[in-house]
């Protein structure tokens, strides 16, 4: 699409890479990607740095479920050694700086699902909401994708991260549990996060093409929210006619 000028990929991509026939330009763009991901720093498909993140996540916890003093003590190096100094080869820092959600989130649900009662579930919820908002405006600006742990020194920061991202998961899992039935539309919706993941930059630049991103914030919400409804469209079109492109 970049290459017959449907949209501008300008921000990731030099524009010496795509020249030439659409050939030359694909495998240019795809070593250019390569060495991207080895960097950890861009890839083909920019969202999709998270599925690499994930796929070391399940390695690296499955390895936990059988050496798990082995694992803790790999992961804290890891941790120092790629994440406090923000090293970022083959996006295995943002893997690291994720397992502990990954890890936990085994844990958190079955001990949740313990809680009984409506308005007990919605007091907790309240209660962690207002945690979440208070170090968020204290910590500032986190991103898993930047190895960015807040605005405050590393000592202050990473505790308050993890503290606000354990909170936050048991406020979601609390959340979805006051529903007694799964929503059919939700769930498709999650199931369709592959696609969702590999589609969505396209149709974004697409939308900074004709309409730019100086939107305001109802703009913005209606319009990612027909691009993620595109994308669920798109999914079941793939799962039926062309479903090995997401591995089925």
């Amino acid at each position: 699409m970049y290459y017959w000028g449907w949209f501008g990929y300008k921000e990731a991509i030099p524009k010496d890479i795509i020249t030439g026939d659409l050939f030359d330009a694909y495998k240019r763009y795809l070593f250019y990607s390569i060495g991207g991901i080895v960097q950890g720093c861009s890839m083909l498909n920019g969202p999709c740095w998270f599925l690499v993140a994930l796929f070391y996540c399940k390695l690296f916890v499955d390895i936990s479920n059988k050496k798990p003093i082995i694992f803790f003590v790999v992961w804290v190096l890891l941790f120092f050694i790629l994440c406090v100094n923000r090293h970022r080869f083959l996006f295995i820092a943002n893997a690291v700086m994720a397992i502990p959600f990954y890890y936990l989130g085994f844990y958190l649900k079955s001990s949740l699902s313990k809680i009984e009662g409506i308005r007990y579930k919605v007091f907790f919820i309240l209660l962690c909401g207002i945690v979440i908002l208070s170090c968020i405006k204290y910590n500032g600006t986190v991103s898993m994708w930047a190895i960015k742990f807040g605005n405050l020194n590393k000592y202050l920061s990473v505790p308050i991260f993890y503290f606000v991202g354990v909170v936050g998961s048991i406020m979601v899992l609390l959340f979805s549990s006051l529903f007694k039935a799964e929503n059919k539309y939700v769930t498709q919706i999650a199931n369709s996060l592959i696609s969702i993941l590999g589609i969505q930059v396209p149709l974004i630049f697409l939308v900074d093409n004709f309409i730019g991103y100086n939107l305001s914030y109802m703009n913005s919400f209606v319009i990612a929210l027909v691009v993620m409804l595109l994308c669920v469209g798109f999914h079941k079109l793939i799962i039926k006619h062309a479903s090995v492109l997401i591995g089925k």
